[in-house]
């Protein structure tokens, strides 16, 4: 922890409040009144309970010869208050002595608090976050079964229906004061697919919440650093892309954001995607290359252009700037690049 602080690193830490292993064992020897019962009247448990898998829960010996069941959690009553005040305890305890910058919550029951300000924790979940939110006040919410190419009920099959949910999650979340996070998967995805996936996450205003592994970049954490303010910025809204750009040449998808940063300064961001062969998830290929591409941008009246920049993660440098013309043709693409306009007035 020292060394992250050091190095300027937070350290989250993981908290799933279902009671489980060994720990859970105790705490229901100690306390079975915190816990829902089965038919034999025990504590239930929430899937297998092997007690030969609790004996070698910590025992890498046993783990490396034996098949482990799994979680072994416990059904756990959040109406109990002592359990209720034993976890808030846990949790401060766990803070004073690590000193945690946020912790990162698995399905927490309404009744815990963090121990932290709003703005430090954030709530896992496997539920689409477009029901209603409370005030998030900078917290942030994690999907996690977008790895399954899921977000609640609905299953994702095309990169449209991605494309269109993913945009709105990602709003909902910011509307309600927060950051939208999701883990991707993509270390387990074909290479055109987690490209994409990425990609169109990023588009969308999606944080990924996991490793990224896909291609088209040679330092996708140094690239996502650099451009961050131009993917995630809270200010960051959808436009038409038709109204105020033109793009001439190879036929890419164009998606349109606009970021205020003050009254005088606005950057107005085109993203150009050459889609795969297939809008279907299940064939995505990487398709040729675009050809030449020219863009024009007419700014509103009283405002003229200060730079513009294309941005490509496959290029080194990430940035080339270019001719503040009316309309400028971009250097060679890959499958995705910005185009960034600053306009001042």
């Amino acid at each position: 922890m020292t060394l992250a602080h050091a190095s300027g690193i937070g350290a989250v830490a993981g908290v799933s409040l279902n009671p489980a292993g060994p720990p859970a064992q105790a705490l229901a020897k100690a306390h079975p009144e915190w816990f829902r019962k089965g038919d034999d009247g025990a504590p239930r448990p929430l899937g297998p309970w092997d007690s030969a898998a609790l004996k070698g829960w910590n025992d890498p010996a046993w783990r490396k010869g034996n098949i482990h069941p799994g979680v072994m959690a416990l059904d756990a009553d959040w109406t109990r208050q002592g359990l209720v005040a034993h976890v808030k305890s846990q949790l401060a305890a766990s803070v004073t002595r690590y000193g945690w910058d946020a912790i990162r919550f698995t399905d927490v029951p309404a009744n815990i608090r963090p121990p932290f300000p709003l703005a430090r924790h954030a709530l896992s979940t496997d539920v689409s976050p477009v029901g209603a939110l409370p005030p998030l006040h900078g917290g942030i919410v994690v999907q996690e079964s977008l790895r399954f190419w899921q977000n609640g009920e609905t299953m994702y099959r095309t990169w449209s229906e991605f494309l269109a949910a993913e945009r709105a999650a990602a709003a909902h979340v910011r509307a309600a004061g927060g950051h939208y996070y999701a883990r991707l998967n993509t270390a387990y995805l074909p290479p055109a697919q987690a490209y994409y996936k990425l990609v169109y996450s990023l588009i969308a205003g999606t944080h990924p919440a996991d490793e990224i592994d896909a291609p088209g970049c040679a330092n996708w954490g140094a690239f996502l650093t650099r451009w961050s303010g131009m993917l995630w910025d809270p200010a960051l809204r959808f436009a038409d892309p038709d109204k105020r750009v033109t793009v001439t040449g190879a036929k890419l998808r164009r998606f349109l954001t606009v970021r205020e940063v003050s009254p005088t300064q606005t950057f107005v961001i085109l993203h150009l995607v050459t889609p795969s062969g297939s809008d279907s998830i299940g064939e995505t290929v990487f398709s040729p290359r675009s050809g030449p591409v020219t863009v024009a941008y007419r700014p509103v009246s009283g405002a003229r252009i200060a730079q513009i920049i294309v941005v490509r993660p496959d290029a080194v440098p990430f940035e080339t700037y270019l001719p503040k013309t009316s309309s400028v043709t971009l250097p060679p693409l890959g499958h995705w690049a910005m185009v960034i306009w600053e306009v001042v007035r």
